[in-house]
């Protein structure tokens, strides 16, 4: 196949992919479960969006969460809050899984994701005075790593 002719096929995908992903239907909201007067949320806490570290967009992240049955989720691009907070600040009017503020704090000893801040956590310490900055602002530490 010549090169010109998997281009054109690209570009076909990709226009089809645009048009089906605009005009398909959005998924119906559901309510989470209650147990003992607690609502049990299903969630992620490490979610990267454009712009920084992911490649999709805050809303389209709401929508691709909503249609995986999220009903939260934390934007935690690497040691920055900006998108997490535009993100945020953008979800809390309109419909669909609720967007927490975060950090995925770097260092070469550890990694946290810090859910619920509003500043940035400097990487540049010991983890007990950036978790302690995480819980000042009054978020919560989670220890991050491969698995």
């Amino acid at each position: 196949m010549k090169m010109q002719s998997l281009r054109g096929l690209g570009a076909c995908v990709a226009v089809f992919g645009v048009l089906f992903g605009t005009f398909a239907p959005r998924p119906t909201p559901h309510a989470p479960p209650r147990v003992d007067g607690y609502w049990i949320l299903a969630g992620d806490f490490h979610v990267h969006a454009f712009p920084g570290d992911g490649s999709l967009l805050p809303s389209s992240l709401r929508d691709e969460a909503a249609r995986t049955g999220l009903d939260v989720f934390a934007v935690t691009n690497h040691n920055q809050v900006f998108t997490a907070r535009f993100a945020a600040r953008q979800s809390a009017a309109s419909e669909g899984p609720i967007v927490l503020p975060g950090e995925e704090i770097t260092n070469p000893d550890y990694h946290l994701i810090a859910v619920g801040i509003a500043r940035k956590v400097d990487g540049n310490q010991p983890a007990a005075r950036a978790i302690a900055d995480v819980h000042r602002q009054g978020g919560v530490a989670i220890a991050a790593g491969d698995l």
